[in-house]
């Protein structure tokens, strides 16, 4: 009799402790509590840019509270490409330069690691502009609103990443349309970027 109460206590103590544990590991933020997210920064930029002798630097940061969301700061400047002139902008005939910079929000699909990631940041250029067949300069300005979306791959754990992605910037103000001689420029209605970006995030 003792025996069989001794085996039933000894039973229901398992149990119990069991179910203990199996609760402890459903509970929520428990997994969270064990290993927290540690507020992550990041540099970057934009490799095809910089082949092409312009700027393009970022830093970034992901909040400890908000693993999958990133932000930051950017500046961008240099010559349009001969090439972005030929697919994008109607105006014929200019050479632009840009000096710009950004705001920037992405949301990640995942916390860590490799992942898809959508967002959009506010860019803001101050533009040059001139012709071969003419003298002179005419500068403005104008902001965009850039909706993104790309992919961060992390080809192994030392932080260095690899971003393709890509971004239509839509013109939201503009000071004017620039002028050189008898010739007008006027500011873009659409900015369509593709970039590779390469940076360290730690």
């Amino acid at each position: 009799m003792r025996a069989g109460r001794r085996r039933l206590i000894h039973m229901s103590t398992r149990s119990l402790g069991i179910a203990a544990a199996l609760a402890l590991a459903a509970a929520p933020g428990t997994a969270a509590a064990e290993q927290p997210h540690a507020t992550s920064l990041s540099a970057e930029g934009d490799v095809t840019r910089l082949a092409l002798g312009s700027l393009s630097f970022h830093l970034m940061v992901r909040p400890a509270r908000f693993p999958r969301l990133r932000v930051g700061v950017g500046r961008v400047g240099g010559a349009l490409p001969r090439l972005f002139h030929t697919l994008f902008d109607p105006n014929e005939g200019w050479s632009v330069t840009e000096q710009g910079g950004a705001a920037q929000a992405f949301l990640h699909h995942r916390a860590r690691g490799s992942t898809w990631f959508a967002g959009v940041y506010a860019r803001f250029d101050r533009w040059e502009w001139r012709r071969n067949d003419a003298m002179g300069a005419d500068t403005g300005a104008q902001l965009f609103i850039v909706p993104s979306a790309g992919y961060r791959w992390f080809p192994s754990r030392s932080g260095v990443f690899v971003t393709p992605w890509a971004g239509l910037g839509v013109s939201v103000w503009n000071s004017g349309a620039g002028q050189v001689g008898a010739h007008t420029y006027d500011p873009l209605r659409l900015f369509p970027i593709v970039a590779i970006h390469v940076g360290y995030e730690g």
